[in-house]
């Protein structure tokens, strides 16, 4: 099995969700062959990713090259996912892939519309234009949160719940908190409050700060974690308390040690934001429980899917007095705490990164994926193309000038009817194929290619005679440029038309098929040319007849040419269904 993991982020990183993706990708390596595509950012973080995150190297990084606009704020953010999301959906597209696999909504919305195997795993609850589509189009959904799912259950049912989960091997030591202490630089006479985390408001980490002014010398409050200017504010708000210190960011397989080191660990998260009261699923509460340590925790619906008294001391959320009182009861009834503390070690077992993947892999094992779409949206498709494109090459051979000379209304109407009528014709002409083609296959499938066939002998005259229409040559060797123009337009479009259309061929090496469609077509293409110099400029255009009516009468003449030739190249060469 195959599975690509689409993510928009620098890695390594030091917020929390480059440590879950890559721990992910690790543990589905373990069941899959993994492919992690992210952009190519400017990262101050120079470590190896699979070092810096204690990862076995057992899965491929792609970086794919990109503008890194994010230190332009959060426009710059918004464009550089714009970018990287169109960049990572032309790179998948000629990637074979049984799952693909992300958190992030935007590049995964451009992929479903030419791949069908996407699993979302949401993170925050939110409706956009992505989501909205993501929920109805992709073949799996996933939350960290009943919370999340609660939110998103009105558009879709069967949404899959996964919170998060913490890695059994850098927990997996045995050292007392006093050799952890020794080996930090940590006073061994001090009682020590810990909080690991990011410094952002929703995380509560200054309504511990302002917790520990009720606390003198003897306590000793730790702040772990964070990004460069969030330590820096933080530093600059606790200066002058001689009871905390600003630990910074470290290592996540560092931080461990810093766990086992304290004597209480604080799980602050606010109530005022709706991702920390209901949506989130915290990475340093299943941490927090694997330590051995004892927590207090914000009584809020997000912890308490998970935990509740008898593996945490809850505190009222935003309240400083109360986590006051709550550390003060923790370190006065500690034997009760260390109890908890057993209970929630026990508990988390369940929650590894390994048994997460399983249970994924188990709930994407279990969806299928729609092996096929309707044909009349594409047709209609088809069908409007080609009554769009056909207007320069009607426009050259002057017939829409005629029709408006004649009478304004009659032209407007004829328009009108035109863009109509072509693109009805084209699904009725489907639906009948596909009705005569439950007995024999291949005639829906040349009325596919047909169609496919017409829309680019529309786009590829359209190219030809826009290009005439502007400069006014229809002959000689600029016109044979116009037409190698034309060329690479129908190519483009004929491949994506035919691959995921007209021959369904979704798997399969997707350069290698190019490679040959570009190599037939080009054969076909040739020939064409080569034919249509000979029509127009070496035989040349017969007295009476206009040069720019000539040349599309060779294009239209020579149709038969590339029909069969690229159909049957197409069919045994190039789109061969395994």
């Amino acid at each position: 099995m195959n599975l690509i993991y689409v993510a928009n982020s620098r890695i390594p990183t030091e917020k929390a969700h480059g440590l879950q993706i890559m721990k992910m990708c690790g543990e589905f390596a373990k069941l899959a062959d993994v492919e992690l595509v992210l952009p190519r950012r400017l990262n101050p973080i120079k470590d190896n990713p699979f070092v810096y995150y204690g990862v076995n190297k057992n899965f491929k990084i792609t970086r794919l090259p990109i503008l890194d606009l994010v230190k332009f704020g959060r426009f710059g953010f918004w464009l550089e996912s714009l970018i990287f999301s169109k960049i990572a959906a032309f790179h998948l597209f000629f990637k074979k892939a049984d799952i693909i696999y992300g958190r992030d909504e935007l590049p995964l919305y451009f992929l479903s519309f030419f791949k069908e195997n996407i699993f979302w795993e949401a993170h925050q609850g939110r409706m956009n234009i992505a989501v909205k589509r993501l929920l109805k189009k992709s073949a799996g959904v996933l939350t960290i949160s009943e919370g999340l799912k609660n939110f998103y259950k009105d558009k879709r049912s069967d949404i899959f719940v996964s919170p998060d989960a913490f890695d059994v091997g850098i927990f997996n030591f045995d050292i007392s908190k006093l050799k952890c202490r020794e080996k930090l630089g940590l006073p061994v006479d001090k009682k020590i409050v810990l909080y690991a985390g990011h410094l952002y408001d929703w995380k509560g980490a200054y309504v511990l700060l302002g917790a520990s002014g009720d606390f003198g010398e003897d306590f000793l409050f730790l702040f772990v974690g964070g990004t460069a200017g969030d330590i820096l504010k933080f530093q600059t708000k606790s200066a002058g308390l001689k009871n905390v210190f600003v630990a910074g960011h470290k290592l996540p397989v560092e931080v461990p040690f810093w766990m086992k080191a304290a004597d209480v660990l604080v799980l602050p998260n606010s109530a005022k934001k709706e991702i920390s009261r209901v949506f989130t699923s915290p990475l340093k509460l299943f941490e927090y429980m694997a330590s051995g340590t004892p927590i207090i925790a914000s009584d809020l619906p997000s912890i308490r899917e998970i935990v509740s008294e008898k593996e945490v001391l809850f505190f009222e959320p935003d309240n400083v007095h109360d986590l006051a009182d709550k550390i003060k009861y923790a370190f006065a009834n500690y034997g009760e705490m260390e109890e908890k503390a057993k209970s929630a070690k026990q508990k988390v077992q369940k929650y590894t990164w390994l048994k997460r993947t399983e249970s994924i892999l188990s709930f994407i094992s279990q969806k299928r994926i729609p092996e096929e779409k309707s044909d009349f949206g594409p047709a209609f498709i088809a069908g409007f193309g080609i009554a769009l494109l056909s207007l320069p090459t009607f426009k050259n051979i002057s017939i829409l000038d005629s029709i408006f000379s004649a009478n304004r209304s009659l032209f407007y109407a004829v328009l009108a009817s035109w863009l109509l009528a072509v693109p009805i014709g084209a699904v009725f002409g489907i639906h009948i194929a596909k009705l005569v083609g439950r007995r024999k296959p291949v005639i829906f499938q040349v009325a596919k290619y047909g169609l496919t066939g017409w829309l680019n002998v529309f786009l590829y005259a359209g190219v030809f005679n826009l290009f005439s229409w502007i400069t006014g040559v229809a002959s000689g060797i600029t016109a044979d440029f116009f037409l190698v123009a034309a060329f690479m337009a129908t190519t483009i479009n004929g491949f994506f038309w035919n691959k995921f259309w007209t021959f369904s061929a979704r798997g399969g090496d997707g350069r290698k098929e190019y490679i040959k469609f570009f190599a037939v077509t080009s054969f076909t293409a040739a020939l064409h040319i080569f034919l249509f110099h000979l029509i127009v400029t070496t035989f040349g255009t017969p007295a009476g007849i206009d040069e720019k009516i000539w040349a599309n009468l060779a294009i239209v003449a020579l149709i038969p040419v590339s029909f069969v030739g690229n159909f049957f190249g197409y069919k045994i060469f190039v789109f061969k269904l395994k």
